[in-house]
């Protein structure tokens, strides 16, 4: 796949479904772009590299949020099968 970014041309392999690295291109070119609009160093280097932090921070965001949600299915469950296994004793 060629790649166009930042000034700068070059061929990228991958195993990757070529509809997915697009997609992944398209979400760093779009983070090079808010970059852009935001700063005002016009280097590709720092760019690209403010770029990648701010794409980073959102992965990290979205992990750490779905880490909760998990955390708070597995709470939910455990409160769930409590009760029903509560429900269902003899003693209950």
């Amino acid at each position: 796949m060629q790649i166009e970014l930042l000034g700068t041309s070059f061929r990228v392999q991958t195993d990757e479904d070529p509809e997915y690295f697009r997609e992944v291109v398209e979400h760093f070119r779009a983070k090079v772009e808010e970059i852009e609009r935001s700063v005002t160093t016009s280097d590709p280097l720092k760019i690209a590299i403010l770029a990648g932090i701010l794409a980073s921070d959102d992965f990290l965001k979205l992990n750490g949020a779905q880490r909760r949600e998990e955390s708070e299915a597995r709470r939910i469950t455990a409160s769930m099968i409590h009760e029903l296994e509560s429900a269902l004793s003899p003693d209950g």
